[in-house]
């Protein structure tokens, strides 16, 4: 099978097709199914992060690969301690180095510490710090702020109001310096998930919460817009009478806002893909579900140049998983719909869109990145891919007003750079080990 390893077989047969000479699928490093980040970079390349199991960095490290515009490997690299890493987000700053954003236990962590590190452009860490307290903490999504910084988001056990998760907000200066640090929250859980910037200088930010769900301890999807300070100006929730969650948000230059994730109480059965365009005031402009008899959810959304938006996220059967990617035109409407698979499980996880239009889609598992023209298109011989069957759905969540409390975070940061012992330089053979292109 085409995305399922290193034996795959790659056809030739439409190479005269000039934009089907410039889609690929690439993977390497195994088939561990975790979280992880795709971006286009400056250059017109692509950097890559996934977790993996080999070196000796742990139960588990983090895998990063830089690949150029053909889709060929620049460099790769493994960073982790001795316990287990996450790498959830990746973002490129002004100065065309990278930051990486997630959570560690190791470097003598009690429990998960938030964990930040810069490197240079060829991989070589610039600085690494942890951020924490004495609970579970987490970052999972970040911004360049306008002023050069970083704000990023994640949720946190230290120093809440209460024993679960409240959302947290952190504000570094360029240098990994601490600005600011705010969460978020009630006595119920609370986390954020996924930050973008808005039309003006503050940020929205999604995820889920369960301070208003009804029945009490379900989940509802949650957004919530913040001032450059951190100040909260106004803050929604959305859902049903089962968990519903929003996981990725996307802004676009129309000033609306695309909530993506999962719901169980508007969709056919157990979790379905929810999409939910709201204005900048927090509005409902309209909310698709799309699902089967499977479970579904998305994990990334990106808007398009043509006014709409590409999902991608997982199938769930009950032995394995298969990835999805979703086009949507205006409104929700389904352009076309792709599902990968593989030998194990397959997920996607972000999406990013080219200055020709072609999406590049990075995952885990047995799909790690594909390249699809703006028609869906990777390979017609492909027998890993074919078109997705998912069945759309009209929901009628109403966004509620509410009303979280803001508290001082007073999390620590730890440097780690001098116990980092564990980046390795990868050579391994990436998949198709010649890197042919389709």
């Amino acid at each position: 099978m085409l995305l399922a390893g290193c034996h795959a077989a790659l056809t030739q047969k439409h190479a005269s097709i000039p934009w089907m000479d410039t889609t690929w699928v690439r993977q390497y490093g195994g088939a561990l199914t975790a979280e992880g980040d795709l971006i286009l970079t400056r250059d017109g390349g692509y950097l890559h992060t996934r977790a993996t199991q080999i070196f000796d960095v742990g139960p588990q490290g983090v895998l990063v690969t830089k690949l150029d515009p053909a889709g060929e490997r620049e460099w790769q690299r493994v960073y982790g301690g001795d316990q287990k890493d996450e790498v959830h987000a990746i973002l490129q700053t002004p100065d065309d180095h990278y930051v990486f954003i997630g959570a560690t236990r190791s470097f003598k962590a009690q429990e998960s510490d938030g964990w930040v590190v810069k490197v240079d452009q060829e991989g070589y860490i610039l600085w690494e710090f942890r951020y924490g307290g004495i609970g579970n903490d987490v970052l999972r999504d970040g911004v360049v702020a306008a002023d050069g910084g970083l704000l990023l988001v994640g949720y946190s056990q230290s120093q809440g109001f209460g024993e679960a998760f409240d959302a947290w907000v952190l504000k570094l200066d360029a240098q990994g310096g601490v600005i600011f640090q705010k969460l978020y929250g009630d006595w119920q859980q609370e986390r954020a998930l996924a930050v973008t910037r808005s039309v003006d200088t503050g940020y929205v930010i999604a995820g889920e919460s369960a301070t208003l769900a009804d029945p009490p301890h379900d989940l509802d999807g949650w957004v919530f817009k913040i001032d450059h300070g951190g100040y909260i100006e106004w803050e929604v929730t959305l859902g049903g009478t089962a968990p519903d969650s929003f996981q990725a948000i996307a802004s676009s230059g129309r000033r609306v806002y695309a909530l993506a994730g999962y719901t169980q109480s508007f969709g056919v059965l157990g979790k379905d893909i929810w999409i939910v365009e709201i204005d900048r005031h927090g509005q409902v402009n309209w909310q698709r579900v799309y699902g089967s008899l499977q479970e579904e959810q998305a994990f990334g959304v990106v808007a398009t140049t043509t006014a709409g938006y590409v999902l991608v996220g997982e199938r769930r059967y009950k032995d394995h998983a298969e990835a999805v990617a979703i086009k949507l035109q205006s409104r929700g409407r389904i352009a076309w719909q792709k599902q990968f698979k593989g030998e194990g499980n397959a997920r996607l996880s972000s999406a990013e869109e080219d200055a020709e239009r072609f999406l590049v889609l990075g995952g885990s598992g047995a799909t790690q990145m594909v390249k699809l023209n703006p028609y869906g298109f990777l390979n017609a011989d492909c027998a890993a891919c074919r078109d997705g069957d998912l069945d759309i759905g009209y929901p009628t969540a109403v966004s509620v007003l509410s009303r979280s409390k803001v508290k001082e975070a007073q999390t620590k940061r730890f440097s780690t750079a001098s116990k980092f012992e564990k980046v390795r330089t990868w050579t391994g053979a990436l998949c198709p080990p010649t890197a042919k292109e389709l």
